[in-house]
């Protein structure tokens, strides 16, 4: 097993794949709104243990959208 190949014997580079991240990144800010409504519309569904639960949603969404800002700058 080799741990170093030499320059002239590498293979090239593969090429980059052109993808758009836009649509994964809308499902994973609807996966978000949908769970922080059902935290709102049924506040029995949080633990008492875990009343964080809602404020992930918000920061989920938040940082989503951020993400798809960011990117539509690019």
């Amino acid at each position: 097993m080799k741990f170093y190949v030499k320059s002239s014997e590498r293979k090239p580079d593969p090429t980059t794949l052109e993808t758009n991240p836009r649509p994964v990144m809308l499902v994973g800010v609807l996966i978000w709104v949908a769970l922080l409504g059902l935290f709102v519309a049924v506040p029995a569904t949080v633990p008492a243990s875990r009343p964080w639960w809602p404020f992930t949603c918000v920061f989920g969404v938040v940082l989503g959208v951020l993400a798809l800002i960011r990117y539509r700058r690019k």
